[in-house]
């Protein structure tokens, strides 16, 4: 169980986080979780290229309580190990900051989660103190959609599709079994609270997840930005994995759609612009200018990297690739796509669960193509029920296009 912490002690929060080649990303960041009052933030680089150690140097120089940490002895250790690396880095930070006392609460995020109140002013400690100081707090994802314009700061509208995933806000002193990504195991079944204060239940088949009946946008919030926009989600998913050899991200699922998971948040616009004023000062101090084009110049070669290495990889991955790709319409990858969706279609002319599958990845981007696969397979089985189906399907959404 938790220590419990008496009301005048100083609340200490901590942010810690691993980031591979996001110097783009990391001056808005950090000046996000200090504008509304994180003590400091941790960061530790993982096989990085680009010139986050720069970055990070000149923000650590005038901001002492931001520090940062090179991750890559953790690539001397096995296979299996180093496929955990954000758990390798979050144990030994939690039990650091235990026993140096240095914290008192302690959030671990990715480089794009920035934590949000919906006021967009109460602070980190306030809301620990409304919500309770000695609980686990866990704090849903707002998705973004992916489609910011490129290199695009916090907007004062958010967009995006409300997660029952999220990211747990720890007391130090909780006694923890085992971190995880989204919900941490603690001892003797102790679950986290909500941001409005109900007790955590998860899925009864997806255990990290929070409950449809609990599952909602609250007052605090972590706003996902996996997605940004269309270009640098391309660019972002040739980070591959840890341990993975396959080049790209494959455990995303595509840009999304906006649809009944949706929600905007308008934040105040007075708030808002102090925080903008404040952004802009930061990036002043911290010579933001000076290293900011190379960072995007490393995001524009890796796009270019990622474009370039599509048409080897399909044929070895198809199915992943159709499915990280879904919803980017971006013509010189749905080019591709589409070469090798001919080529393979021709191999398989008289495979209708081919031809079926073929037409459903390539609708989210040509519907001429996917009805031409499926033309092309119900000539194969003129009396199939689901091809005819999909046919009217796809026809019906391409003349509610053209009109």
């Amino acid at each position: 169980m938790n220590d419990s912490f008496a009301l005048d002690t100083p609340l200490k929060v901590r942010i810690v986080a691993v980031a591979k080649d996001e110097a783009a990303y990391l001056t808005d960041w950090v000046h996000h979780h200090l504008f509304f009052g994180f003590d400091d933030i941790e960061i530790h680089i993982n096989r990085t290229n680009d010139n986050s150690a720069q970055v990070l140097s000149e923000i650590s120089t005038l901001y002492p309580n931001v520090t940062w940490h090179n991750a890559d002895w953790i690539d001397m250790c096995p296979a299996s190990a180093k496929k955990q690396i954000q758990f390798i880095v979050y144990a030994k930070a939690l039990d650091r900051a235990r026993r140096d006392n240095s914290a008192t609460h302690i959030l671990f995020l990715d480089i794009d989660e920035f934590w949000c109140p919906v006021d967009f002013e109460t602070s980190i400690k306030s809301c620990l103190n409304s919500i309770g100081r000695d609980s686990a707090i866990f704090f849903e994802w707002l998705n973004d959609l992916g489609n910011d314009v490129l290199f695009a700061s916090l907007s004062e509208t958010l967009i995006g599709n409300l997660s029952p995933l999220g990211k747990t806000l720890l007391p130090v002193s909780t006694s923890i079994l085992e971190l995880k990504h989204h919900v941490p195991e603690l001892v003797d079944g102790v679950v986290p609270v909500l941001a409005d204060g109900r007790t955590f239940v998860g899925r009864e088949n997806l255990e990290q997840a929070v409950s449809d009946e609990l599952n909602s946008l609250k007052s605090f919030f972590i706003f996902h930005r996996a997605n940004r926009s269309e270009y640098e989600y391309v660019s972002l998913l040739y980070r591959g994995r840890p341990g993975n050899n396959f080049a790209y991200k494959n455990n995303r699922n595509g840009l999304p759609r906006r649809g009944a998971a949706s929600h905007e948040v308008n934040f105040p616009s007075q708030k808002f612009a102090e925080y903008q004023k404040s952004l802009l000062s930061f990036k002043e101090r911290v010579k933001h200018a000076e290293h900011y084009e190379e960072a995007k110049r490393f995001v524009h070669e890796r796009y270019a990297t990622a474009v370039e290495n599509i048409s080897a990889s399909l044929p070895e991955h198809y199915n992943d690739m159709a499915r990280i790709f879904t919803g980017v319409r971006i013509d010189e990858i749905r080019r591709q796509f589409q070469a090798f969706r001919k080529v393979y279609a021709q191999q398989h002319s008289d495979n209708v669960e081919v031809l079926k599958q073929l037409a459903r990845h390539a609708a989210p981007h040509d519907l001429d193509e996917a009805i031409g696969y499926l033309e092309q397979a119900l000539r194969i089985r003129p009396s199939g029920p689901q091809i005819k189906a999909l046919l009217a399907d796809f026809k019906e959404r391409k003349l509610r296009q053209q009109g």
